[in-house]
């Protein structure tokens, strides 16, 4: 093919000078040159065609093995990154566990508290009014109170069993029933290691906690400690320059103030207790379904008759956590799930979900996980 090529030109000429003149031809060496350049020609492109594949091939190997490692980081990532349970849009961060609640010992563990166990906090300088639990010598009780989850009224119901005359009263001066200074209640840190030890691992004490659905209690601390009451709790508590009001006055901005200021309100109810302690709690109830909670374990210890029965309610007639089921406008949902739908968003749900995950997956809790309250508008309505 390529031999052909280079002798065109020759026969072309040829033809041409036959044409003028039959006696005139091509001398010998002018052909053999015109063979030589001929060949340098395509020599050279052919060359230049050859060079110019192999860099081709270079690049699309060099394309290839990029791609193959770059598929490869992305393969080894996803695995990395997979989940052991099914994958969802925004898979949950993996929460620190301390369960399956290990069994509790039998008898007495006589050195089981120590000084600096949460349960038996006491710094007058930096108080925390619900980290040591509250006791009730008379009936053998130990009680677990947790802010926004019904802590105001276990507070008057001990008041009223330690023989408090005013025990129904609520002074925003002084905090009472909250403030231990004023109130009157023995609280575990009041007890000798070894007395605090009994009373927490005996089985002649009873050892009890009320928990509240985490997105709820959430909501009820938002409403009560950011928006409402001119924001003093926070900015008595988080930012004394009032800087951090404005962005608390939603769910994700509350959240965010949350996880850099601490406090009883928003802690998570898992914290409530040292993780040792969880084995020996005998009773945990839910302000969801306190009244019937709350004269389950009054009949227990023997303090219902007397104490939760009755006295209770504006006209003392009502018994503990009685109420009169009030609802919200057009009689289709309570008050406090149109609060939901006034202030979750499905997103805004799921953040709060995830926050308080720790108290999900507390078995004693019994939460239910991935519920959505802000779903239930369609159907309420």
């Amino acid at each position: 093919m390529q031999l052909k090529s280079l002798c065109e030109p020759m026969a072309r000429l040829r033809r041409k000078d036959g044409a003028s003149s039959s006696s005139r031809s091509v001398s010998p060496w002018l052909a053999v040159l015109l063979v030589l350049v001929m060949l340098g020609i395509n020599f050279q492109s052919t060359l230049r065609l050859e060079q110019m594949e192999m860099a081709d091939g270079a690049r699309k190997t060099s394309l290839k093995d990029t791609s193959s490692r770059f598929n490869s980081a992305r393969q080894i990532s996803s695995v990395a990154q997979q989940p052991s349970t099914p994958a969802s849009a925004n898979p949950p961060q993996k929460p620190r566990v301390y369960f399956p609640i290990a069994p509790r010992s039998e008898g007495v563990v006589k050195d089981l508290v120590q000084p600096g166990d949460y349960i038996y906090y006491h710094d007058p300088k930096h108080p925390r009014w619900d980290s040591s639990p509250i006791v009730i010598e008379s009936h053998k009780l130990i009680f677990f109170t947790i802010p926004k989850v019904g802590c105001t009224v276990w507070k008057q119901l001990f008041r009223r069993m330690m023989g408090s005359s005013d025990w129904k009263s609520q002074d925003y001066d002084t905090y009472q029933p909250h403030n231990p200074a004023v109130n009157g209640l023995k609280y575990l840190h009041q007890y000798t290691l070894e007395q605090a030890s009994e009373m927490m691992t005996s089985p002649q004490w009873t050892r009890a906690i009320m928990v509240r659905d985490p997105k709820m209690r959430f909501l009820s601390a938002f409403l009560d400690k950011s928006v409402s009451n001119d924001h003093t709790h926070i900015i008595r508590k988080c930012c004394p320059d009032k800087s951090c009001v404005e962005g608390a006055q939603t769910i994700p901005g509350f959240l965010a103030l949350v996880k850099v200021c601490d406090d009883e309100h928003w802690q998570g109810q898992n914290l409530r207790v040292d993780s040792k302690y969880w084995p020996y709690i005998d009773y945990v109830s839910h302000v969801e379904t306190a009244a019937e909670d709350a004269r389950e374990l009054l009949e227990k210890i023997g303090a219902w008759e007397e104490f939760g029965q009755s006295g209770w309610g504006q006209d003392g007639k009502l018994a503990i956590f009685e109420s009169t089921g009030v609802k919200a406008a057009g009689g289709h949902a309570t008050w406090s799930q149109w609060k939901v739908w006034q202030w979750y968003t499905p997103d805004s749900e799921k953040l709060v979900e995830r926050h308080y995950q720790e108290d999900y997956v507390n078995p004693l809790f019994h939460f239910e996980r991935d519920t959505c309250l802000t779903c239930e508008k369609e159907t309420s309505l």
